[in-house]
């Protein structure tokens, strides 16, 4: 009965309507099928690739895993909670007005760190520029207030009660915290070796501090003009911050080389950062991959049932 009303409903809706609809599932069908076979394929590449080690990892696309933390100087610290962190990704949303039932937000501000910090798994240090990186973080919270900005940490039930009180602002921050066990996959370069007298953790540090100053990265080694650094750039820039390093004496010790782990240049290569273990990451996955797909069957089902009722 539901079946053979659905099917008149079908046939009689006004043309432009009906076509709109069948343009709209076919996007949205093709949509979660090439989610479901991309996430797949990152699943399969995750399984696939196995981790190095820092000091002894090939050159290109490897997995790295070890403990999360920041080189010495200036720290990384997360805008609203003033936490200090290796990463940070932050949104400030409020409330709207203009909506009766007031469930709708409104971005006010948002972040994300791109500052680089480093990875040790006991046998080596390797900077990470988490730039264009996906990122499962250590810590996630979110919390409500009246104040455009939160100055503190939350209370553990800030998000529970802040509902409840209609509170006017939202705020939501992720972390990936400094010790932090912390699984890599990305590009892996080695700029050289270092010149004697300068330290490796040195000059990772000279170019994070360079690095958080994009305009002045840019202005000094985008000699290409296109708005990034490529790795020839990014050669350049290490071989001035080994220069600096070896200038200022910052270090003694000796170092053969400077690693730094970055987004792929090739596509289809993800980046990811992930503070879960790989086995919880390669659930998540399956999962979205599992979704994806039965939101692409059902799509599918639908058109065809749409196309006949229109057209039989």
């Amino acid at each position: 009965m539901l079946l053979e009303q659905l099917t008149r409903a079908i046939a009689a809706a006004p043309a432009d309507k009906f076509w709109w609809g069948i343009a709209g599932a076919s996007l949205l069908m093709l949509g979660a099928g090439r989610i479901a076979y991309a996430t797949t394929a990152r699943k399969r590449l995750i399984e696939d690739t196995p981790t190095s080690r820092i000091r002894s990892a090939p050159q290109g696309f490897v997995e790295l895993a070890g403990v999360a933390g920041v080189f010495a100087g200036e720290p990384i610290i997360a805008p609203l909670t003033q936490q200090p962190c290796c990463w940070y990704r932050y949104r400030v949303e409020e409330r709207s007005s203009n909506n009766a039932d007031r469930n709708e937000w409104r971005t006010l501000e948002s972040g994300t760190s791109d500052d680089i910090f480093k990875l040790d798994d006991g046998d080596g240090v390797c900077g990470i520029d988490p730039e264009g990186a996906e990122v499962t973080p250590s810590s996630k919270r979110v919390w409500y207030g009246n104040e455009r900005m939160p100055w503190r940490e939350p209370p553990a039930q800030a998000g529970l009660f802040g509902w409840v009180g209609g509170k006017r602002y939202r705020y939501s921050e992720e972390r990936i915290e400094a010790g932090s066990e912390l699984l890599a996959l990305g590009h892996l370069v080695t700029f050289g070796g270092a010149a004697p007298g300068v330290a490796s953790v040195d000059v990772a540090q000279i170019l994070r501090e360079w690095k958080s100053d994009r305009a002045s990265l840019l202005a000094r080694f985008d000699r290409n003009n296109d708005g990034q650094i490529d790795m020839e750039e990014w050669e350049e820039a290490r071989r001035a911050a080994q220069a600096e390093a070896a200038q200022t004496g910052q270090s003694a010790a000796l170092a053969p080389s400077v690693d730094l782990l970055s987004k792929p240049k090739a596509s289809g290569r993800p980046f990811i950062l992930s503070a879960v273990t790989e086995e919880k990451l390669r659930r998540k996955q399956t999962l979205m991959a599992f979704v994806s797909l039965v939101i692409a069957f059902c799509c599918g089902v639908g058109l065809a049932f749409s196309l006949l009722s229109r057209l039989r």
